[in-house]
Formats: structure tokens, C-alpha cells, sequence
């Protein structure tokens, strides 16, 4: 009873000792909402502590107490009671150190918030405070207008304003030299310093610093996450996207451990970028809803528009991003929106956005944005048939030192004009090269659904170079067999890729093997199956998360088998059957009909013991695609007079392609491409009957 009674009698001096001392314990293990309980009581039981009341210990608490905020994303709360600790320290004249931190946190919360010219009047206030601070003999002065000139240059990066970031981060780092003994601050100028030289296309110089601020971040044993997602963007800047997925998976996790919400999305973001890269728009897509879901109820923050970008909003996320000031993520998202007015064919205005952006991206030396912006202009000259202005761009494009992602678009472009305007033999080369730098990239990859999304995603290239050989005329013997080893060069991937998978490793213990071929045809299979509802408008969660599990196993038992990576990419870039081998496993009524989905036109090769013809049909990829998917509907759902028509239609579009095919030969080969992959061909009809009726099919 008598415990009871002198728990119960506290005074108010040891609940707020222990307020504080619990919020400090919480906040260090990253449980922040006990931490903003314990607090809050402090600040409950303030007024009531008399002659013992402490405003600088008050004050101090306000701040705590916006950072517990701001790592949940609420930054309206955050910068509440930054404004209270303000207050606070105004009334203490001798306290200008503590004066100056508040202005300095609101400034970056204004930041976090994307206010960005608000940031930049709260930091210049903690500047002019700062005035005469370099020539004190007090480390703690000098380290305080060294943090002032570090997040000053935070502002500017943000902004777009390199310069003035650089000028102002090396302003920081020049004190730090000599006063920073724990390194605290060396870490984020050094990050900082990786992340300009990273925007400036420097990933040499930016792998230097980030090497630094890493190994100073594990000194102290701080977390690495942050510097994880540098190391990942340089790795996606030398042309390593597999690394660099691998290397933002594991800042994910990192940031998990860390429980600040708002670095969490971010990490979600650049996964989803990355993957972008490799073309699996549908890993990233899970990726930006996972940050969108999380950010829900955060209220204004800066993550807004770039979110809003990713997602789709881009002309929403780009007049956010003009109307708060950020000029870099306002080009960026220009960029973006320049991309959707060309996929929709509304070219007004579009040249001056784009001219506008490489001015921008050009003045701040960001070579990636100046690359892009070039590279649309060029595409947008290209649809106007101003062949000699798309040139001009391509050629300046070219002469920056761009990733191998842009590279290859660039000479696809080079190709692509050379087409338009006659010149095959360059066209020729063009296509040529950037087939090949494709072809280099993906050798590199090792988890099978990267090397599946990869090409997939560079499918384009393949498509125009086909057609420009199948379209001249007339249509040499030459040029048809030039344009179905292109076909079978994009097609055959997807067949090696489990050729390989079935024949590395001889050394290696049998059970590894098998288990990696039976991980690999799954993922294969689930692929397919992920692919075929996202068509049909099916939820993929169940399926996606099962194909998550799987990718996961399977990165380690390759990792397993790695020892034989050499041979296991070298059968990454075998060549496909040669057809006069093809030809001569044919039988005299034996034939193969192999299909290629075009962006405007369907392509069939008929293979058989004597020779390869070609026909064409012009027939967009998703006019067939929503004609193969409504009439598999038609079969789901039962709707059999729906299913008649579904195949009369297919029947209609595609027959020119094969009904010459089932006048001549008994023993028929189907290689089908894209949407055809889902078409029951056994269903289709010729002269009166099924084509299952009139000769023996069979699939390759």
C-alpha cells in the first residue's frame, strides 16, 4: 500500500525527468510515437514545475518533438512546435546557437514540406545569425554555420541550382575539415557531394564522396540506407540496373529498420525507378502505390508531385512543381509530360517545353535531362518529318556521356531517321548497334525475370528494323531471311535463357541444378500468368507475391551456381538455329508458320524444306490484342454466340497470314508472338472448317 502511495504521489519535477528521459530512449529505438507521448507530457507538465521550469529544456523538447513528427511525415505538426521552440529561444538574447538550429529546422522542414523560397528566407536568417561565426575560436560556433551552409546547399540541390549548391556545400565541407572530430557532418556533405556529381553524370567523382560519407556512416554506426541509394543510382548510371535493384532492395530494408516514413517512401520510389530501367513497369507501379499508400495522410509534402509524376498526374505534378519553385523537378516532370504528349499526338507547345528543359538541364550540366530532352525533340522532329532539325539533336544527345540505356535510344533514333529518309545501308548500322548494346546489357543480367522484362521493353527496336527490311520492294530473298534472324534473335531469348538455365553448372551438386530449373520454369509460368490478367483486368496481388517468394529463392541458389557464371552467359548470347538447319529438319508436308506482332503490322514466315516466303498484314499490336482478349472473355464467361463472332473476327483479321498455309501441308508448326501466344489457332477457320480439322497443329 505504501509503494502504491509513493507511486502515486510523483511530483511533477520526476514526471518530467522521466518524461524526457523515456521520449530520448524511445526516439533512439525508433519508436516515435512513444516518443511524441513522452514528450508531450513533458510539455503538459511544464507549467506546473515553478521555479524549476526550464524554457531552454522546453524549447529543446519543441525540437525533439518536430523531429518524432517529421519522421511520421507529418510536417505541419513538425514545424508547430519548431515555431514554439522558436518563440521560446527569442526570449533568451544569450542563446543565439539554439536561435539559429530553430531557424535552420524550420528551413528544411520548409523543404520537406516544398516551400522551397520559405526554406531559403528561414535559412538566411540562421545565416545572418551565423555572421562572424567562421573567426570564433569555438568549434561548436564554427560547426553551426557549417550546418547552415549544408542545408542551405540541400535547398539549392533541390532546387536545381547546382552551383549555388556546390559553392555552398564545399563552404561547409571546408570547416568540417578541421572541426568536425566525429565525422557527423562529413557524412552529409560528403552524400551531398555524391549526389551532385551523380546529377552532373559524374559517377566516378560521386563514387569517390559517397565512399566517404559510407565509411565515416559506419564508423559511427549510423544506418546506411541513404547511402545505399546513391550507390544504386551510380550503379544504374554505369549500366549495372541488376546491381542496382539488388542494391535498392537492400536500402528498402534498411530504411525499414530506421522507421522513418517519409525515407521509407522514398526508397519505394528509386526501387520503382530502377525497375522502370529493365522495363517490369509492373513491379514498379507496385512500388509507387506501396510509397502512394504509405503517404496517404501525410498532407503537403514534396513527395506529392513527384508521386503524383510516377503514378500519372504529371501535368498536376508539374505546375506543383513550378508553383513551389523547384525548378529540377519542374524540368524533370516537363520531360515526362513531353513523353505523354507525344504517345497522344499533341505536338503544340511541345517544342518550346522541350528547348526550355535542355536550356535548364544544360546550365546546371545535368547531362542525363539534357540527353532526354534532345532524344524527344529529335522523336518530335521525326513525326513532323523535319528530318535534318532531329539530327541536329540526335547529334547532340550522342556527344554527351550518357548510360547505355540512352545510348541505344539514341542510335535507335539514328536508325530511325536514316529509315525515313531512305538510307537502309546506315539505317542498317544504326540498328546494328543499338541491337547489340542491348544484346551486352542483357547478357549481364542473371535473375531470369530481369532478362525477361529487359528485352521485352526493347521490343521497338526489333519491330522497325524488321520493318524497314520487309518494307522496301520488292522483298528479296535476302531481306526476308535478314528479317527472321531478327526475329528469332528478340524471340529466342526467352528460349535460351531456359536452355541455360537447364545446362550450367555440370560440377555442381545435382539437386542445386534442378532446383534452379524448376524455380526458373515457375517463374516463367507465373509470368505468363501475371501478364495474361493484366490483360484481362485480374487482380495480381496473390500471384505477385508468390513471384516474389520465388525470384528470391532463386537469386540464391544462383548465387549458389556462380561459379560457372561464364559459361552460364555465354549461352546468354548463343545465336538462334540457322534456317537452313531449321529448313532441312522439315518433312515434304511439314511447314512452320512463325508470327511477329508489330507495332502497326503482323508478320508471318512460312518456313518449309525448300525455302522461307513472308506476307504481311497491316494490323496494329492492340487492335489484335483487344480482339484476342474479348473473344477469350466470350469463352470464360460462356457467351457462345459472343465466342462465334470473337472467332470470326480473329478469323477475319489475321486468315490472310495462314490459309495458304493449310492448302499444301498436313503436319503445321505454330510459333506464335505477343497476343497470339493466347489464341487458340485449333479454332480458327478455313474454307469451311477448322484448322484443327484440316491439318495436325503443333507449338513452338
Amino acid at each position: 500500500m505504501l509503494l502504491f502511495l509513493v507511486a502515486g504521489c510523483k511530483t511533477p519535477s520526476i514526471i518530467a525527468t522521466q518524461a524526457i528521459q523515456q521520449g530520448d530512449l524511445a526516439n533512439n529505438q525508433h519508436n516515435y510515437e512513444l516518443a511524441i507521448s513522452n514528450y508531450t507530457r513533458y510539455l503538459e507538465v511544464a507549467p506546473s514545475l515553478g521555479t524549476m521550469r526550464n524554457p531552454e529544456m522546453e524549447a529543446e523538447v519543441c525540437r525533439k518533438l518536430a523531429y518524432a513528427y517529421s519522421t511520421k511525415g507529418n510536417y505541419a505538426e513538425s514545424l508547430n512546435y519548431l515555431t514554439q521552440a522558436l518563440a521560446i529561444d527569442k526570449t533568451d538574447q544569450d542563446n543565439r546557437l539554439h536561435l539559429i538550429e530553430d531557424y535552420r529546422q524550420i528551413g528544411v522542414t520548409h523543404v520537406y514540406l516544398g516551400q522551397y523560397n520559405e526554406a531559403l528566407a528561414s535559412l538566411n536568417e540562421a545565416l545572418a545569425l551565423n555572421a562572424g561565426m567562421e573567426a570564433s575560436l569555438k568549434t561548436v560556433k564554427k560547426l553551426s554555420i557549417a550546418d547552415t551552409y549544408l542545408s542551405i546547399a540541400q535547398v539549392t540541390l533541390s532546387q536545381g541550382d547546382f552551383k549555388a549548391c556546390a559553392a555552398n556545400v564545399h563552404k561547409a565541407r571546408n570547416i568540417y575539415l578541421t572541426e568536425d572530430h566525429d565525422g557527423l557532418g562529413m557524412i552529409e556533405a560528403d552524400l551531398l557531394l555524391a549526389k551532385l556529381y551523380l546529377a552532373r553524370n559524374m559517377p566516378v567523382e560521386a563514387a569517390e564522396y559517397l565512399e566517404s560519407s559510407m565509411a565515416l556512416a559506419r564508423k559511427n554506426d549510423y544506418n546506411i540506407f541513404r547511402q545505399l541509394q546513391v550507390q544504386g543510382d551510380i550503379q544504374l548510371l554505369n549500366g549495372e540496373p541488376q546491381a542496382a535493384i539488388l542494391t535498392k532492395e537492400k536500402a528498402l530494408q534498411e530504411a525499414k529498420v530506421v522507421n522513418i516514413k517519409p525515407q521509407i517512401i522514398w526508397a519505394h520510389i528509386r526501387l520503382g525507378d530502377a525497375y522502370e530501367v529493365i522495363g517490369n513497369t509492373r513491379k514498379a507501379n507496385e512500388h509507387y502505390r506501396a510509397a502512394k499508400t504509405l503517404e496517404a495522410g501525410m498532407g503537403t509534402s514534396s513527395l506529392n508531385p513527384s508521386l503524383n509524376m510516377r503514378l500519372g498526374d504529371v501535368k498536376n505534378a508539374y505546375e506543383m512543381f513550378n508553383t513551389r519553385g523547384a525548378r529540377l523537378g519542374a524540368n524533370i516532370a516537363s520531360l515526362k509530360l513531353a513523353e505523354a504528349l507525344l504517345s497522344e499526338q499533341k505536338y503544340d507547345s511541345l517544342e518550346a517545353i522541350l528547348i526550355k528543359a535542355d536550356d535548364f538541364f544544360a546550365g546546371q550540366q545535368i547531362v542525363s535531362g539534357q540527353a532526354k530532352a534532345n532524344l524527344l525533340l529529335s522523336i518530335l522532329y521525326q513525326r513532323q518529318q523535319k528530318y535534318a532539325d532531329a539530327l541536329i539533336r540526335l547529334d547532340k544527345a550522342e556527344a554527351l556521356p550518357v548510360n547505355p540505356e540512352t545510348r541505344w535510344r539514341i542510335w535507335y533514333n539514328y536508325g530511325m531517321v536514316a529509315s525515313a529518309t531512305g538510307d537502309i545501308p546506315a539505317a542498317t548500322d544504326w540498328f546494328d548497334k543499338a541491337i547489340a548494346l542491348i544484346e551486352k546489357q542483357r547478357s549481364e543480367l542473371t535473375r531470369a525475370d530481369f532478362r525477361w522484362y529487359y528485352l521485352d521493353s526493347k521490343v521497338d527496336v526489333y519491330d522497325a528494323y524488321i520493318d524497314m527490311l520487309l518494307g522496301q520492294e520488292p522483298a528479296t530473298d535476302a531481306r526476308i531471311r535478314q528479317a527472321f534472324a531478327l526475329n528469332e534473335q528478340a524471340r529466342a531469348r526467352t528460349f535460351l535463357d531456359m536452355l541455360a538455365s537447364q545446362s550450367i553448372h555440370d560440377q555442381n551438386s545435382a539437386q542445386e541444378v534442378r532446383q534452379e530449373r524448376e524455380l526458373n520454369q515457375e517463374i516463367i509460368y507465373l509470368r505468363n500468368q501475371i501478364e495474361y490478367n493484366s490483360l484481362q483486368g485480374f487482380n495480381n496481388e496473390a500471384l505477385s507475391q508468390r513471384l516474389a517468394r520465388l525470384e528470391k529463392e532463386y537469386d540464391e541458389v544462383v548465387a549458389k551456381l556462380a561459379g560457372e557464371k561464364a559459361k552460364y552467359s555465354s549461352l546468354l548470347t548463343v545465336n538462334p538455329t540457322p534456317l537452313a538447319e531449321i529448313m532441312g529438319s522439315l518433312a515434304d508436308d511439314e511447314a512452320l508458320l512463325e508470327f511477329w506482332v508489330g507495332r502497326h503490322n503482323v508478320t508471318a514466315w512460312r518456313i518449309d524444306h525448300q525455302g522461307i516466303v513472308v506476307k504481311r498484314i497491316p494490323l496494329t499490336r492492340e487492335e489484335l490484342r483487344r480482339t484476342v482478349v474479348k473473344t477469350r472473355n466470350y469463352i470464360k464467361f460462356g457467351i457462345n454466340e459472343r465466342i462465334v463472332q470473337g472467332f470470326g473476327e480473329l478469323n477475319e483479321l489475321i486468315a490472310p497470314l495462314f490459309q495458304e498455309v493449310f492448302n499444301t501441308y498436313r503436319q503445321v508448326g505454330i510459333i506464335p508472338h505477343g497476343p497470339l501466344h493466347y489464341l487458340p489457332f485449333e479454332a480458327l477457320n478455313h474454307d469451311g472448317s477448322f484448322l484443327v480439322e484440316q491439318a495436325n497443329l503443333f507449338y513452338a
